[in-house]
């Protein structure tokens, strides 16, 4: 396979996955209301999936994390790791990522910090950086392949 056709097809499957990303985005906007029951397909068909997330640059335990404060809302540390599976103590690390990357916000209520997931909205911008680098990446790629063969 050559280079080029390499590159074609990884590319593809990035603006595959986010083209998946911005039409979750665009359901979850546009018809919140039809999410309140998981048994509607709707609800099934347009729910973004950790794979969908991970070409956005989420670990895929931080797309658990993310999607699961979308279905259930404000939530503890505890009670992510029950929901999720994963550790407490790590819940807490990977929190602080996404809080700098800023998809969440902590806030504190006594000694309790609840996580909040902020707007997918987020999401779709970096859908769009992520399409415009790939694109760069495309033409400077097109540009050295003369040179490469």
């Amino acid at each position: 396979m050559s280079l080029k056709c390499a590159y074609y097809i990884s590319y593809n499957i990035t603006a595959y996955n986010i083209c998946q990303v911005l039409l979750h985005i665009y359901y979850a906007s546009s018809m919140s209301n039809r999410f309140d029951n998981p048994l509607s397909p709707l609800y099934i068909e347009t729910m973004p999936t950790p794979n969908s997330l991970l070409s956005l640059g989420l670990t895929s335990d931080q797309a658990t994390i993310y999607l699961a404060l979308l279905d259930h809302g404000d939530q503890t540390a505890m009670s992510l790791s029950k929901i999720t599976g994963i550790k407490r103590t790590y819940i807490y690390h990977l929190c602080q990522e996404m809080v700098k990357n800023s998809l969440l916000k902590f806030t504190r209520k006594d000694r309790t910090t609840f996580f909040t997931p902020l707007s997918p909205d987020i999401l779709l911008t970096k859908a769009e950086e992520k399409r415009s680098q790939a694109q760069t990446a495309l033409l400077s790629l097109e540009s050295l392949l003369p040179d490469l063969q």
